[in-house]
């Protein structure tokens, strides 16, 4: 299964993006530096049909220690 990882995605078009990801049964990384909207969004994509997984990593990727935790937990994950 191929996966994907959508940075600034708890809402707006990085959330829209993960819809259709989801819906093509793809494994789907949200990410976001607001953990509280990305929770939200995380189980709200669940809710949606699909057959791969979905989780959420905060990450600011203005910071390089958060880009490489989101690659790390990603490729541990998938």
């Amino acid at each position: 299964m191929k996966t994907v990882v959508i940075t600034g995605s708890a809402r707006g078009l990085g959330y829209e993006m993960a819809k259709n990801f989801r819906a093509a049964n793809f494994n789907v990384v949200l990410s976001d530096i607001n953990e509280e909207n990305l929770s939200k969004s995380v189980e709200d994509l669940k809710s949606l049909p699909g057959e791969g997984e979905v989780i959420g990593v905060k990450c600011n990727v203005t910071v390089l220690d958060d880009v490489e935790n989101l690659a790390k937990v990603t490729k541990d994950t998938f």
